[in-house]
């Protein structure tokens, strides 16, 4: 099942991320491609979440350090991460309950692509001692609006939790 949405780009809030402590910064890196612009993701970030009575694990990859004040309180109020928006070009790969990958969302230049168990994208995930390590990759390029887009990612990302 195929899901694309457009996220309109609000330009006063990009930038407004708060840094991530040394105990939760982690390792990533990657590359997310979408039209003729890259983007280096070299942060990540990983947390469990609850949808309806599902739980998935979701790993967030960035260019820019996730609001992890913000990230957290959403994390604390819904046991999910619905309240929190990364305004920075970011993939999430969500793996289900069986570590199996579920959901690819992709947000870079005004694009908003989730992709819901698609068989063109592969990622692999193993959480042990507080962190998720794996990597992620497009098979084969695929279009948003015209617009070509691939990624392939590694990850060691520190699991946190709600504060």
């Amino acid at each position: 099942m195929r899901h694309l949405f457009v996220a309109a780009s609000c330009a006063a809030i990009f930038g407004l991320v708060s840094p991530v402590s040394a105990d939760e910064k982690a390792e990533a890196s990657g590359t997310l491609k979408l039209g003729d612009k890259s983007y280096k993701l070299q942060n990540s970030v990983a947390f469990d979440v609850t949808r309806g009575n599902k739980k998935r694990l979701v790993v967030l990859l960035s260019e820019k350090p996730a609001d992890m004040a913000k990230l957290k309180k959403s994390l604390k109020a819904k046991g999910n991460d619905d309240d929190y928006f990364l305004f920075e070009p970011h993939l999430k790969l969500i793996f289900d309950e069986k570590g199996a990958l579920f959901q690819v969302v992709i947000f870079a230049d005004g694009a908003n692509i989730n992709e819901i168990q698609s068989d063109n994208f592969k990622a692999t995930v193993a959480v042990k001692d507080g962190v998720a390590s794996g990597k992620g990759n497009q098979v084969k390029p695929d279009k948003f609006f015209g617009k070509e887009f691939t990624f392939e990612v590694a990850f060691d990302a520190k699991m946190i939790k709600p504060e």
